[in-house]
């Protein structure tokens, strides 16, 4: 079972963006927080402008179950019980893994999105991780690279018989903890 309630309290909350007149607080996903999740996340990748036909392709990969939020680390930034975003941190040796860093699409741009990876950078450093690897969907590579991270090879894949390549990347959490610190003080 994950401890993630842990990571979440010790994020520094005060420079969290403020949605819609309220102050995001982060909190450890709890199972019955799969179904909105969820949707969060279909709502996120459709966004992008992908065929109805592909998203109903992914719709089964675009899940995240209460059996997931039990085993991995699971952290969401809501105000007023909205969700404005969540990441999913699953801390493997020797590299912890983001598989899940998706904001809701009406929220983009305003900074909850690099909320969300300084608080995933900040709980796989303070496990003791030096890196972070991820696959990133081709329209997000550009925001991983502005916040330092590289691309160190690429996960070729298909859709329904269309071939797609995504970048697969890695990044130092400390790096981007000191980015982080720098920019805000």
């Amino acid at each position: 079972m994950s401890d993630c309630a842990a990571c979440a309290v010790s994020v520094t909350v005060e420079n969290v963006t403020p949605w819609e007149g309220e102050i995001l607080v982060p909190r450890a996903a709890a199972p019955s927080d799969a179904q909105p999740l969820t949707a969060l996340i279909r709502r996120a990748k459709a966004h992008w402008g992908y065929p109805k036909e592909w998203l109903d392709a992914w719709h089964r990969e675009l899940v995240i179950s209460p059996d997931y939020i039990r085993q991995q680390r699971v952290v969401l930034l809501a105000a007023r019980g909205e969700i404005a975003g969540f990441f999913g941190l699953e801390l493997r040796s020797p590299l912890a893994h983001l598989e899940h860093l998706w904001v809701e699409p009406a929220e983009i741009r305003r900074g909850i999105g690099r909320k969300l990876l300084t608080m995933a950078c900040a709980d796989a450093k303070d496990k003791g991780y030096r890196t972070i690897e991820l696959v990133a969907d081709p329209n997000a590579e550009s925001f991983y690279l502005h916040h330092g991270a590289i691309r160190v090879g690429e996960v070729h894949t298909a859709v329904l018989g269309t071939a797609r390549v995504l970048p697969r990347m890695q990044l130092d959490p400390e790096q981007l903890l000191l980015r982080s610190r720098a920019k805000s003080g």
